[in-house]
């Protein structure tokens, strides 16, 4: 969302993209907003998501009014302002962090577009990793990173027709730097507190049946 905000005070998106955008916006706030309810007054959030479900079934209300008391446990962070700033600024700082080194990734392959272009990449990434895809979301990023390139076109934001194929080459480098790193990290503390794959697994079958 902060993304977008962004790019939507410099550019001038078709309205179907900045309607789209907006409602994205708006259900995010609402979400954000019942969350804080389900924190603050949770008996009235779960009566609200449940009563409803009550009247078609009240055996998938009673395990949606467990899930959504125990959700609500974890939202302690709501409660507090400071915490939520600090949160809140992280998140500003890495997506800006992400837009910038994307934005150094077009000018390693000599294009000069406007720093939002790099924003307009960001905004749709993340819209295509929220869709179920393969692990490390190989093929739905690269895909909506060449979406977001046809759409930097049409801005003429590059000053030039930029083809699919160099669209295609800068989604492998970036998916790279960003996949990558995260996951050498990973792997570095998996090894450094005596884990390996079979634990998680483990783990995560013990907890099912727990």
């Amino acid at each position: 969302m902060t993304a977008f905000l962004i790019t939507l005070i410099f550019i001038d998106y078709p309205a179907e993209l900045k309607n789209a955008g907006l409602l994205i916006m708006i259900v995010s706030i609402l979400a954000l907003v019942f969350l804080l309810i389900l924190r603050v007054k949770t008996d009235l959030a779960v009566k609200i998501i449940c009563s409803p479900l009550a009247a078609l079934s009240k055996i998938i209300a009673a395990k949606t009014e467990s899930v959504l008391r125990k959700f609500a446990v974890g939202l302690t962070m709501l409660t507090d302002p400071h915490l939520i700033l600090i949160v809140y600024l992280q998140s500003v700082f890495l997506w800006i962090f992400a837009g910038v080194s994307g934005y150094l990734i077009f000018l390693s392959f000599d294009l000069h577009p406007q720093i939002w272009a790099a924003f307009i990449v960001l905004f749709a990434t993340a819209l295509g990793v929220s869709l179920p895809s393969s692990p490390g979301y190989i093929g739905i990023y690269h895909a909506a990173c060449i979406i977001a390139f046809d759409l930097i076109n049409s801005f003429g934001m590059f000053g030039q027709e930029v083809s699919k194929s160099v669209a295609l080459s800068y989604s492998i480098i970036l998916w790279s730097c960003q996949f990558f790193p995260v996951t050498i990290i990973g792997l570095y503390y998996l090894k450094k507190e005596h884990l390996d794959f079979k634990d998680i697994s483990r783990g995560e079958l013990e907890a099912k049946i727990g």
